[in-house]
């Protein structure tokens, strides 16, 4: 019955590591029932999600094979009353600059420098540096075929185009490797280095919080990530601590001062600002046109005195000081 699920899971196109995953978790469930997968029951579903050790993200993901699973064995009852995991709180965690510049130039001229520069510069997973193809390099252009068969194209900055140069147009794979070999490699070279809780994830949580902390853009992150939610965008976002701090130092009162009271600063912009309110209203009433007075004054006679010595007179309104 795995056999079949399997097949269909390849058959909708999922990738080989989803159907891997899905498989091995129903067949350590199905130990709980002698190794019969038709044979488990609610009861074996608890104790495997209530198993001691298990982390909360571990639990939700076993939780999501489960369902999978009951939805293809019409057992629904498996889960019945038993509520999904809460998925906990994703927080961003980058490889210190420190620490990439250390494992950059021990790597140096090596092929795993290519794999942290991959990683860091252009944010790619474990699994998509040991897949990636000669073809998939075009230009200045990365072509992959990303998490769950989507297809993007990235751009690459300088120095990945410099490490990659060697290697565009080489057929079929760049890497014979597996990736969890790719990772044990990566990994002991942050040991000898002394390098703390190195993960090569953590190479594209750098990338994403040095994409955010550019361009203070979720959506522009979220693009260049490949994320189908800025969700899960915001849990690789991440903030420095100077500008944490930088925007505490700016709040109103950080300093001192009564947030009541005018304080010198905001006295003299007030008066900034009455100075600039006079100086637009006389430009306005310099730049309006002259009264039917100021017409007559300008040309030298008084509009009373017209009237009085010419009671008759009345300006018409193509006189030329009507206009």
């Amino acid at each position: 019955m795995l056999e079949s699920w399997s097949l269909l899971m390849t058959a909708v196109g999922m990738s080989p590591r989803t159907v891997r995953d899905r498989t091995a978790a129903i067949e350590r469930l199905s130990r709980l029932a002698g190794g019969n997968v038709t044979a488990i029951t609610r009861d074996h579903v608890l104790s495997f999600l209530g198993r001691p050790g298990h982390s909360q993200w571990t639990r939700c993901t076993y939780y999501g094979h489960i369902e999978a699973w009951t939805t293809f064995a019409r057992c629904p009852e498996l889960l019945d009353g038993i509520p999904r995991p809460r998925t906990p709180r994703r927080l961003p965690d980058p490889l210190p600059e420190a620490d990439l510049d250390r494992m950059l130039a021990a790597a140096r001229g090596t092929v795993e420098e290519v794999w942290l520069l991959l990683g860091a510069f252009a944010g790619l997973r474990l699994g998509e540096i040991a897949a990636l193809e000669g073809s998939s390099i075009r230009g200045e252009k990365l072509r992959l075929n990303g998490k769950g068969g989507r297809v993007d194209v990235l751009k690459l900055p300088p120095v990945l185009l410099d490490a990659l140069r060697p290697w565009a147009g080489t057929p079929g794979r760049l890497w014979h490797i597996p990736a969890r070999s790719l990772a044990r490699r990566l990994t002991a070279l942050a040991q000898r280095l002394g390098v703390h809780r190195y993960r090569t994830h953590r190479l594209r949580h750098r990338y994403g919080s040095e994409v955010y902390r550019t361009t203070r853009d979720l959506l522009v992150t979220q693009r260049l990530m490949r994320h189908s939610s800025p969700a899960t965008t915001a849990g690789y976002a991440a903030l420095h601590d100077e500008d944490a701090d930088a925007a505490v130092d700016q709040l109103r009162g950080a300093t001192g001062e009564p947030l009541t009271k005018e304080t010198k600063r905001s006295e003299c912009e007030r008066t900034k600002t009455d100075d600039r309110r006079q100086l637009s209203a006389r430009i306005r009433r310099r730049n309006q046109p002259p009264t039917r007075q100021g017409r007559l004054r300008a040309v030298g006679l008084d509009r009373r005195r017209v009237r009085h010595l010419h009671p008759w007179i009345h300006l018409a309104a193509d006189d030329p000081l009507e206009r």
